[in-house]
């Protein structure tokens, strides 16, 4: 199944469906989310439709997670059940409720690495 991407000025936003999370769709699925992040350095993972997710799930999003470093790019998680943000937030994965407060933490950051700098934004751990 075709994923769903939607643009921002600098992100793009993918709805997840819960087939798209599919054991034989997770390969597909993952290339899809690693070419998003290379084109932009923001991007929104929509899981309002996700309804199940289980440990490879997790493992899955934790190696997105490290990939996304390596581009120096960030990925949040919008609208996943709320039973899953802890988890999330134990792999340092930043989840949110909506979709429209990740696009709210996107613009936060880039003024806090316009008014910083990049190189000082890096160090200050203290801004998450």
């Amino acid at each position: 199944m075709p994923l769903k991407v939607n643009s921002g000025d600098n992100y793009n936003h993918l709805v997840l469906a819960q087939d798209s999370l599919g054991e034989s769709q997770l390969d597909e699925t993952k290339k899809e989310i690693l070419s998003l992040m290379k084109k932009k350095s923001y991007l929104i993972i929509d899981g309002t439709a996700i309804e199940k997710l289980d440990k490879p799930h997790f493992d899955w999003f934790k190696s997105i997670k490290a990939f996304g470093e390596k581009l120096n790019a960030t990925y949040l998680l919008a609208g996943f059940p709320e039973d899953y943000t802890e988890t999330f937030e134990g792999f340092e994965i930043i989840a949110v409720p909506t979709v429209d407060e990740a696009v709210d933490f996107i613009y936060m950051e880039q003024v806090e690495k316009d008014l910083l700098g990049d190189d000082d934004f890096d160090d200050d751990e203290d801004l998450y």
